[in-house]
Order: C-alpha cells, then structure tokens, then sequence
C-alpha cells in the first residue's frame, strides 16, 4: 500500500496515555455491546403492535405518488439500476451521466437491498433487513476479505488535496485528532490517486451550491439532494417506496433479472414486478432500517424514531423544530450515538425533565459549527476537481 503515513506534528507530550489501559477499556466496551441474542434482542416493527408505525416513511404522499406516471413497469429492460435513492444513488448517477450514460437510461431505486459481494465472501444475511451490529460486523468482513483492517486514517479530516504535475501526485494535507485534551496531527501525504466517497454536497462547482454551514443541517441537504436531481435531469428517475427481493445474473440474456416489490399505500396491495438491467449498482447504504430494544414494549407513552421522527409527538417541524409539546413533560431517550449527541441539546431545550439511557459511552468532541465564510470556501474549493 506504499509509504505509512508518518504525522507532521507529534501529539501533545504533556499527555501521558497508558496504552494497555486503554486498549482494556476498549475491550471492556466492545463486551457490553456483544449480546447472546444478536440482532435477534431488537424488535422488528412490523412484528410489534405498538411500534409497527415506525415501520413505514412518515413523509411519504402515497396520493401524490401513485398519480404520477410509474418509472419503471413490469417487464422493462434498462441499462442502469441503482439500488438507493440517497446522496451515494445520486452521485453514482451524475458520475454514469458525465461518462455519456442519458439520465433517462438510470433508475434509482429507493428502499432496501441485501449486502454487496455476498458471493465473493460466502457471507449469508440473517435478517431480510440487516441491522446496524450486523452491517458493521460485515463492514469487518470485507475488510477481513481484500486486507482492509489496517488501511483506515480514522478520526480525520482532510483540508486540501491538490494536484503537483511535476510530481505527480495528490498532495494531501490531513488533520487528525487525537482525542480530548490531545492536540491534532496534521500531516501532509502524496498519492497517485484520490477516489472521493464523502457521500454528500460534492460537485460544488458544477451546482454553483455553497453550504451555509459546515456541518450541514437535514432540511439543508433535502434541499441540496433536489439541486443534484435538478440539475442531472434525476427527479424522475427514482422508484421510490420499493424493496429489492433478489437480483440475478442471466448469462444468457447479459442482463440482471431483478425482482421489485412496490408499495402503494395503506389498503392498496403491494406491485410485483421484474426487471432487466444491464448493470446494477448497490448504492443502498447502511442506515435503512430503524432499531429498537425488545424493553420498550412496556413503554406505554407516545414513542418516536429518530429514523421515523413524529413532530406530532414534540410539536415542531423538519423546517422548524420548536418541540414546544415536550414542555413540562418527562422524555427518555434511548442511545448515546453519533443521532442522540445531536438530538439531546434540542430535546434538553424543551423537555421538563430529560433522561438519557446509555448502554456504552461513545466519544464527543466539540463540533465547531459555524457559518460558511466565503473567503473559505473559495480557498477550499479553487483548483479542485467538482
């Protein structure tokens, strides 16, 4: 994989760090979260009456959709399905596009699929949805496969990458943190290339899009997922409100023989339907399927998914979250992830009383958010590739 990447700065040498305590402690953690059961300790919400809600897109407009003309029907032959509608299907779609594919010969389907390169790992999901433990469990098994396990640069951001023609190379400035109360590394490594896979508002310079913040914001990048479609011609390219059953190589046909299950609505039988494409692209990403513990059955409060989250329940908005129906009330939330870290400031603003259950204690670092500042932005962006 070439030269290890040696930092440009060493770590604060005032901070001692006790690597076998460390290293304990990580193991401590990693036994909390193994469960006996598996994925099996979390409900799946169409099995569970009082959760099932959670199960179904809050947002959908069934109405508005089965008015439309289908994308995609029984029978079609196509040259492009990608499986996921999110920034991953939308940025695997402007990439076919630039490289001459017409928008009208892509498809993006937006629902759930099974995992990629099942057959070159010999890996069988347990679940038709796989949950979260699983997906990072299978993370680990494509990295076992092709010798991934050391090749990530964690916990790091890069500032630049720009091209030295005389060289050769992408010369990449990287700043990686160390952890609370440790000062960054910054290091500047070359590479013959750079494969950009961030997910989302790439492409700044095509779109003439800057973001306002630097962290984005979900009604910014709902936004901002419209732009890409508007301006690649994408906004009826999507399938949505489908499930991916199988899909299969015909040698014969040269085509993959996909089978699609629609839904149309509450009391509106579900479409069936198989497809031909000549090549399929999995795009579906890991987070499409909520998770929750078996415990909360006897929970006999109103109950919200991040995933699935009813403003009806805290008053408010996508647009305009005043969670102004949480006042006075007693709120649990369940999780110290990378969401929770995120939704227990604002939740903590309205709540009369807020609890927060934790099983394992994850890290959190200050998030320095700020405005998006021009001179910035310019300087981030000029001589880049979009």
């Amino acid at each position: 994989m070439g030269d290890a990447i040696e930092p440009d700065a060493q770590p604060n040498a005032e901070t001692a760090l006790d690597f076998a305590a460390v290293q304990a402690r990580y193991a401590q953690e990693k036994a909390k979260r193994l469960h006996p059961e598996g994925v099996e300790q979390y409900v799946e919400l169409t099995d569970s009456d009082q959760l099932q809600s959670l199960a179904s897109d809050p947002w959908v407009d069934h109405d508005a959709l089965n008015a439309e003309p289908p994308s995609l029907r029984n029978g079609d032959d196509i040259k492009v399905l990608i499986l996921g509608a999110g920034y991953g299907g939308l940025l695997y779609a402007i990439h076919f596009i630039q490289q001459g594919i017409s928008p009208s010969d892509i498809l993006r389907h937006g629902g759930y699929t099974y995992m990629p390169l099942l057959e070159e790992t010999g890996y069988v999901p347990k679940h038709r949805f796989s949950y979260g433990p699983e997906l990072l469990d299978y993370a680990g098994v494509l990295a076992d496969k092709w010798d991934l396990r050391d090749k990530g640069v964690f916990r790091s951001t890069v500032r630049s990458y720009d091209w030295d023609a005389d060289a050769v190379r992408w010369i990449t400035k990287i700043q990686q943190g160390r952890g609370p109360g440790q000062a960054d590394v910054e290091m500047t490594v070359r590479a013959q290339f750079v494969v950009v896979a961030n997910g989302v508002l790439n492409h700044p310079k095509e779109t003439g899009y800057v973001p306002k913040h630097r962290f984005s914001y979900g009604p910014e990048l709902l936004d901002y997922a419209g732009v890409l479609a508007d301006k690649w011609d994408l906004r009826d390219k999507g399938v949505f409100r489908s499930t991916v059953r199988s899909y299969d190589w015909d040698a014969d046909a040269v085509r993959w023989i996909t089978k699609i299950q629609q839904g149309r609505g509450p009391g509106q039988a579900d479409v069936e339907m198989t497809v031909r494409a000549q090549f399929v692209v999995v795009a579906n990403g890991v987070l499409n399927h909520p998770k929750v513990p078996r415990s909360l059955q006897g929970f006999e409060g109103p109950t919200t998914h991040t995933a699935r989250f009813d403003y009806g329940i805290t008053g408010g908005a996508p647009r305009d979250q005043q969670l102004t129906k949480l006042r006075g009330k007693r709120v649990g939330i369940v999780g110290t992830g990378a969401t929770a870290v995120q939704v227990i400031p604002e939740l903590a603003k309205y709540a009369g009383e807020l609890y927060v259950f934790q099983r394992t204690p994850s890290g959190v670092t200050p998030k320095h958010q700020r405005e998006t500042q021009a001179e910035d932005w310019k300087a981030m962006t000029a001589g880049k590739p979009g």
